[in-house]
């Protein structure tokens, strides 16, 4: 845990240095409607929306992924309760 606050720490300054260095004053145009801010702004804002957009189409795999585990962990411990039973079936 340490470790992902320490990479998340050197993340949010190098972020704050580059936003420091790059405040620039852009206009994007995408279609009919125009969008001005600095450059830093609009990289985080592609950046999250990027983020954003891959988490929720790598979310349903994920689930259902979590779901089969679940169900076959269920199924390992019947089996598991089944041989245990057996054995103690066949001592008697």
């Amino acid at each position: 845990m340490s470790r992902f606050l320490v990479v998340f720490l050197v993340g949010v300054i190098i972020a704050l240095i580059f936003s420091m260095q790059n405040n620039t004053s852009i206009t994007i145009y995408f279609g009919p409607w125009q969008f001005q801010g600095s450059i830093a702004l609009i990289l985080l804002i592609a950046f999250s929306l990027g983020f954003i957009l891959s988490i929720i189409s790598v979310a349903p795999t994920l689930i259902k992924n979590r779901f089969t585990t679940s169900k076959q962990q269920k199924r390992i411990q019947e089996l598991e309760k089944q041989i245990s039973e057996g054995k103690e079936e066949k001592k008697s």
